[in-house]
């Protein structure tokens, strides 16, 4: 998702394969723990690159696909976390936080070209992405245990969001969000 050629063929593929493409959602990610004065500043920037530079990339890639569509979408999918000042998050909730401005200035930008720009905020989704956390649980939220979301609740909720045309939609638990 961070070579740029790579994720070019992959679109020219779609295109080739369906005739064009109507949504791109950008869900590849990883999450990281770790204190602040702890962070391997490599790691961090990997994290960067993988969370916010590759959907730069992808967007770049599809929008002039999207633009001979018309009417088209693109999701960002970052993450409730950015809503929270959560201890040993740091890592992973700003690069998805600059995920979530990325995405509000796309959308200004390509609202005139039939392009909507929105981003979802799902909470915990029961998929691998905790599993291959990169970094040491926090002490500070080892009591923590939200129920988390399935993938299929989360997708339904991504192709609402394509239906609705909002700016965002944010699947935090009402106790979590502020």
């Amino acid at each position: 998702m961070t070579d740029a050629a790579q994720v070019r063929h992959a679109v020219d593929t779609a295109v080739a394969a369906f005739g064009g493409i109507d949504v791109v959602v950008n869900n590849a990610g990883q999450a990281m723990t770790g204190d602040i004065q702890d962070v391997d500043v490599d790691d961090f920037r990997a994290i960067v690159d993988l969370n916010l530079v590759a959907p730069l990339i992808v967007m770049q890639a599809a929008i002039p696909v999207l633009r001979q569509r018309g009417e088209s979408a693109i999701i960002n999918v970052s993450s409730g976390v950015t809503k929270m000042a959560m201890p040993g998050s740091a890592t992973y909730s700003s690069s998805k936080a600059g995920l979530n401005q990325l995405s509000a200035v796309a959308r200004n930008e390509l609202k005139d070209a039939g392009i909507t720009v929105s981003t979802i905020y799902p909470f915990v989704t029961d998929t691998e992405l905790y599993e291959s956390m990169l970094g040491a649980p926090q002490e500070e939220n080892a009591g923590w245990q939200p129920t988390p979301h399935t993938a299929e609740h989360v997708a339904a909720s991504i192709l609402s969001l394509i239906a609705s045309g909002d700016a965002e939609l944010s699947l935090l638990p009402t106790e979590w969000a502020h």
